[in-house]
């Protein structure tokens, strides 16, 4: 085997470096290479002008210098003609891989406008703003008028970076990625809408509506526009992938029997067993496939001011093998014992967990613990609890995990897996299918002392039977989102693949 399967004495952090969670393909309606200038989804050819050139599988835009205005005749830029798409879209995703060489303030990526200064879409890597920040832009008018967010400027030493704008129409608000990770966020589109652009004059990419505004001093390795708004999970998949590769559906080796992908609701869309948010303090929402359940720290799970889900016992009762697995991000708050899920029920005082099953990512000697207990009587859980314990290896690190949780009553083992990788197995453990189930919660404990959990879900899987080493890895390779299983499950070989998706994109940034 090429990855030994055990953590045991590894860190989180590297763990993360290993991450290769991808999800199934947006729907990508334009795609630009520049091996040519044709779009290898749409059709619909870019039109080059001024120096604007096609050299080693990008667009070349250098010829612009620092200076030259948009305004000039002679500016360097590509037009693509899909005003007809522009129009058409609600939700929508916009990404680039590009260098930029700097120069003056908004120069534009891309530039998606109606001949006007008034209705346009855009992204500049560096703008004539206090900190000189990059900014993905939008205009309408009549309507909303300008609405910006930004993050820090991109450098401009030549380097490789990704970008990707997202309009969420279905969820309210506009998201702005730098290299994989979401930089910035407006959660109140005001009324925007792409489609409100119209069947746009112009869509520019490295030429800005406003003619003082120097053309783009670079290369645009690839660009690309969705009809779909990119989850997390699809951009850093992506960023991941890099430029000339997409990071494409890997099928699940195995169907679950219920599974949540938190895509603005509880739906179960498989089993039909939808859960509820219980959302004590309103805090909690979804937004980019995610829920977060934005708990304060230090809330009790007596109280009834946490946000937790709150799933039909039926998903986990009477099995006698089950694997439970999902992805997330769990906060590093200080709260110990907070639960990524715990089933089971309460003693008579309804304020101590008695049989049960949890997963938490921080118990109080500072490990990740899973924990099945099943006592005589009306005990406490605690006082006849088999627990498979991580020592030194927490899960609340502010960081997406994978986690997959594996009971086989048969053998007699329990198994843990952080992010594809056998944790810890161990023999033993005790049988899950006589526990009674009067709960099964995500992100709130049986024990009312615990405190509510602070962090997202991307992704919730529970599967009636004991998933294989291979096959848990193989799901963590096909991420969050991933269609459903119609082909034998991936090999080595694909993981050799992937793997060199991500060479390609350091290669190219760093030729030397």
């Amino acid at each position: 085997m090429i990855f030994q399967r055990s953590i045991i004495g590894t860190s989180l952090a590297t763990l993360i470096l290993i991450t290769l969670a991808t999800q199934s393909r947006a729907a990508l309606v334009h795609r630009y290479s520049f091996n040519d200038a044709s779009d290898s989804i749409g059709g619909a050819t870019a039109n080059l002008f001024g120096g604007a050139v096609l050299s080693g599988g990008a667009l070349d835009l250098t010829a612009n210098g620092p200076a030259t205005p948009s305004s000039n005749p002679g500016v360097s830029f590509a037009d693509l003609p899909i005003g007809g798409t522009i129009a058409g879209l609600s939700d929508a995703s916009f990404e680039a891989f590009i260098t930029y060489n700097g120069g003056n303030d908004w120069q534009r990526t891309f530039d998606f406008n109606d001949n006007t200064t008034n209705n346009y879409i855009f992204h500049t890597p560096k703008a004539g703003l206090g900190g000189s920040p990059s900014v993905f832009e939008t205009k309408l008018n009549p309507g909303p008028g300008v609405q910006r967010i930004q993050s820090g400027q991109l450098p401009d030493n030549g380097s490789l970076q990704h970008v990707v704008g997202v309009i969420d129409q279905t969820n309210n608000e506009a998201r702005y990625y730098v290299n994989g990770v979401r930089v910035a966020t407006d959660t109140d589109l005001n009324g925007f809408t792409v489609s409100g652009l119209g069947n746009t004059a112009n869509n520019w990419l490295g030429r800005s509506i406003f003619g003082g505004d120097a053309g783009f001093n670079g290369t645009i390795d690839e660009f690309r526009v969705y009809n779909e708004a990119l989850s997390d999970s699809a951009v850093a998949a992506n960023s991941l992938a890099g430029p000339d590769a997409l990071a494409n559906s890997i099928p699940l080796p195995v169907t679950p029997e219920h599974r949540y992908s938190f895509n603005g609701d509880l739906t179960d869309s498989v089993g039909g067993a939808n859960g509820v948010l219980i959302n004590g303090n309103g805090g909690a929402g979804f937004s980019g496939g995610l829920l977060n359940l934005n708990n304060p720290i230090g809330i009790a799970s007596g109280g009834t001011n946490g946000n937790y889900i709150e799933l039909p016992t039926s998903v986990i009762a009477g099995r006698s093998e089950v694997t439970i697995e999902g992805w997330g991000r769990f906060d590093n708050e200080g709260s110990n014992w907070v639960r990524i899920f715990d089933f089971g029920d309460q003693t008579s005082g309804n304020d101590l967990g008695r049989q049960y099953i949890f997963l938490t990512p921080h118990s109080g000697p500072n490990d990740t613990r899973l924990g099945i207990a099943n006592p005589a009587g009306d005990a406490p859980g605690f006082t006849d609890e088999t627990p498979l314990i991580i020592g030194g290896l927490p899960l609340d690190q502010n960081t997406p995990v994978h986690f997959a949780a594996v009971i086989n009553d048969a053998a007699d083992t329990a198994a843990l897996y952080i992010n594809g990788v056998l944790a810890l197995e161990i023999a033993n453990f005790r049988d899950i299918a006589p526990l009674n189930y009067a709960n099964a919660w995500l992100g709130r404990a049986l024990y009312d002392g615990d405190h509510y959990l602070s962090g997202s879900y991307d992704e919730f899987r529970i599967y009636g039977q004991a998933l294989t080493a291979d096959q848990v890895f193989d799901s963590f390779l096909a991420g969050p989102d991933a269609a459903a299983a119609t082909v034998p499950e991936p090999t080595t070989g694909l993981l050799i693949l992937l793997c060199s998706a991500g060479l390609i994109r350091r290669r190219r940034s760093n030729p030397n």
